[in-house]
């Protein structure tokens, strides 16, 4: 049995949500977990730090499923650059193959005060995911 989703109220949108995963196995989980919940709407899959940058200039978003560990560079990159747009709030869950990358990567989060809601290990469980949405839609209310 599954973590009850907290429902959206009839008023409200689907919070706008970017993935940022350089592996195509981890961009069709998230994918797919995202399109299970209503609360959400993807709006890119990205595969680089750049490219996640260029489509948050371009387009208000409000939950990033961040990959620690991409080809080219780290995920944590993109944290100085989202300082940079300070005037907007990022819900961000990070995903990693280890629990070790999380916490070593927490520390960054707060000194640049990032809303970071929760940590997925993989392989992803569609139950963590929901808990993780879950964090974010009990956080706006």
């Amino acid at each position: 049995m599954g973590i009850a989703t907290l429902p959206i109220p009839m008023n409200e949108a689907p919070l706008l949500c970017i993935v940022i995963e350089d592996e195509p196995l981890g961009q069709q989980v998230l994918e797919n977990y995202i399109l299970r919940m209503n609360s959400l709407k993807l709006v890119a899959v990205c595969e680089s730090v750049d490219e996640a940058f260029t489509v948050l200039k371009a387009q208000e978003v409000d939950v990033v499923f961040l990959d620690m560990q991409l080809k080219a560079s780290w995920g944590t990159d993109l944290i100085s650059k989202l300082k940079q747009r300070s005037e907007h709030r990022y819900y961000i869950v990070i995903t990693s193959a280890t629990l070790a990358e999380s916490i070593d990567t927490k520390k960054i989060f707060i000194e640049n005060h990032v809303v970071l809601i929760d940590h997925l290990t993989k392989p992803i469980a569609f139950s963590s995911f929901e808990a993780a949405v879950n964090k974010i839609l009990s956080s706006k209310t």
